[in-house]
């Protein structure tokens, strides 16, 4: 919560979190999706193996609860998987963006398949949620630098996001279960993005 009052991080939350342990699937903006969710749910978060270096981040995320996966590397992703889910069998709650990159307003990425593999039927919820910002530029994409994005963002005097979360998802079969979070979240950005539309107008 306090480096959500430093940044001047804004964050509106809709629907109710349920208890954990639980597994949290979201569509993924920028960096700065970690600390609104982290100020809501105690829970660790999956983030490539590259954030250690960043500046900043890296050192909070090294020091923090977080599994490191290197997304070229197929053992590295299968060890994530399993390491995800003993984090869960210990009582953690889990966050993953399963795009597997940053994408930018309105829509986002599929989800790649391979942590509802593992999560179906394993008896922990999937809880989906869509984040979306006030403005579309928060979005970290493309070639922007961390530094300049960063500088850009945060001299604004608020940043504004909205963490909608959805229903516990408890579905055996794999695919039903990312697809069922997908739709979910598609649902729901597009509900914050018409109601963005009808306030510019």
């Amino acid at each position: 919560q306090q480096v959500l009052v430093v940044c001047g991080i804004e964050a509106t939350l809709k629907g109710e979190i349920p208890p954990g342990p639980m597994l949290l699937v979201a569509n993924h903006r920028s960096y700065i999706d970690i600390a609104p969710i982290l100020a809501r749910v105690g829970c660790a978060f999956v983030a490539k193996s590259e954030l250690r270096s960043w500046p900043i981040l890296g050192k909070g995320a090294s020091l923090g609860n977080t599994v490191f996966v290197e997304r070229a590397n197929s053992a590295s992703r299968k060890a994530t998987r399993s390491a995800i889910l003993d984090k869960l069998q210990e009582g953690t709650s889990v966050v993953v963006f399963p795009e597997g990159t940053t994408s930018r307003a309105p829509g986002f990425l599929p989800f790649r398949p391979g942590i509802f593999a593992t999560i179906a039927g394993s008896g922990f919820p999937v809880v989906p949620v869509a984040i979306e910002y006030e403005d579309d530029d928060a979005a970290y994409v493309g070639n922007d630098t961390f530094l300049g994005h960063f500088m850009r963002v945060f001299s604004q005097a608020r940043t504004r996001v909205t963490l909608s979360f959805g229903p516990p998802l408890l579905i055996t079969n794999p695919d039903s279960l990312r697809q069922g979070a997908q739709n979910w979240i598609e649902a729901e950005l597009a509900t914050h993005n018409c109601r963005g539309r009808q306030q510019v107008h």
